[in-house]
């Protein structure tokens, strides 16, 4: 992908694969806690916290990618070609 290193690429794909492979261990291991009744526990409580953070990160890079590439020409009428 022209403007894009290798190694830059295949940071962003590695983190994307840690961020899945987390934020589907955290929805198991609480749904796990869930059917056990630990809801109010301060270990269900800090792994909702991690979900957030898991489950960002995944997003955002999902988001990433869908914004790389692209053949077509800047918009000049949209927000991005408007000059300020």
């Amino acid at each position: 992908m022209e403007g894009f290193s290798e190694t830059l690429l295949k940071n962003h794909f590695t983190l994307y694969q840690g961020y899945v492979t987390n934020t589907n261990k955290v929805m198991d291991t609480l749904s796990e806690m869930a059917k056990g009744g630990k809801i109010g526990t301060p270990e269900y409580a800090e792994l909702k916290r991690r979900l957030g953070w898991e489950f960002n990160g995944m997003r955002l890079h999902e988001l990433y990618f869908e914004n790389l590439g692209g053949k077509g020409a800047l918009n000049k009428a949209g927000k991005l070609g408007q000059e300020n």
